[in-house]
């Protein structure tokens, strides 16, 4: 998914349309990429749905002051913003409610999640019968790439996919904002950490010196404002081993890292 560009100046009372993750949200105001919106003309319905990390489409006319949209219509947007692949730690099936659990985190299934096996090629593989096809903790347990989406009940899985073995540890998500760049030697996605050392591969391979210009370059990115809150997330992938503890993590002290600032898809610049 590409973002739409971030507003440019324009005469107060046009129409305008912006999308992009959501975060600051307060009441019904809230930072899409920089821009303050106001929500408090749109049904409670809707806005029940946007959380931070939301990714949304908002439709609206520039504020008298310039520079505040008061929205008219928002578009949650399903898409995939958080990726992980690890080997699947839990299933759980009721007959009220439907979840998984890899690298930590938590993600409902439902109706609407596709599912797909890479590795044993099983037909149908959907909502009635992923719990008996999948096999999760214990010795052998199947490994899983989840793409999974935010919304008012947590995080919701658009596909999970059933892949061959692999000790491939991968997580890819909207980055908490880098506080330290000189000495940290981990960050944070979407509170999972990821491990960082001077054997960590940045991608492109060449552009970042150290661990310090990476995260000097991510926090930039980022662009924290006065309370440190980013104002502008940015999407960073990180593969590696899995890091036991509490929480879970990612080792990618011999693995990659990349971010990208401007786009949710997957794949080096």
């Amino acid at each position: 998914m590409r973002l739409k560009p971030r507003l440019v100046a324009q005469t107060p009372g046009s129409t305008v349309d912006i999308e992009g993750v959501v975060s600051q949200l307060s009441g019904t105001a809230f930072d899409l990429r920089g821009v303050m919106i106001d929500a408090s003309g749109v049904s409670s319905t809707t806005l029940a749905q946007v959380t931070d990390g939301a990714v949304v489409e908002v439709t609206g006319t520039i504020a008298s002051n310039g520079t505040t949209i008061t929205a008219t219509a928002i578009t949650v947007r399903r898409e995939a913003q958080l990726i992980v692949e690890s080997n699947l730690e839990a299933i759980n099936h009721t007959s009220t409610s439907d979840s998984i659990q890899v690298l930590g985190q938590t993600v409902t299934v439902d109706t609407n999640t596709r599912f797909i096996d890479l590795a044993g090629n099983t037909r149908p593989f959907n909502i009635t019968n992923y719990f008996t096809v999948l096999t999760a903790g214990g010795a052998t347990p199947d490994h899983v790439v989840v793409r999974s989406a935010t919304g008012s009940g947590g995080m919701t899985a658009t596909v999970v996919v059933r892949v061959p073995a692999s000790t491939m540890t991968v997580i890819a998500g909207i980055a908490d904002v880098v506080t330290n760049p000189a000495t940290q030697t981990q960050l944070t996605i979407q509170g999972v950490p990821v491990t960082l050392a001077s054997s960590t591969t940045f991608w492109p391979p060449g552009r970042y010196a150290s661990v310090s210009a990476f995260l000097m370059a991510l926090r930039a990115a980022q662009a924290p404002n006065g309370s440190g809150q980013s104002t502008h997330p940015v999407y960073v992938l990180a593969s590696g081993i899995l890091a036991t503890g509490s929480p879970e993590g990612v080792d990618a002290s011999n693995g990659t890292v990349y971010f990208r600032a401007n786009r949710f898809d997957v794949g080096p610049n």
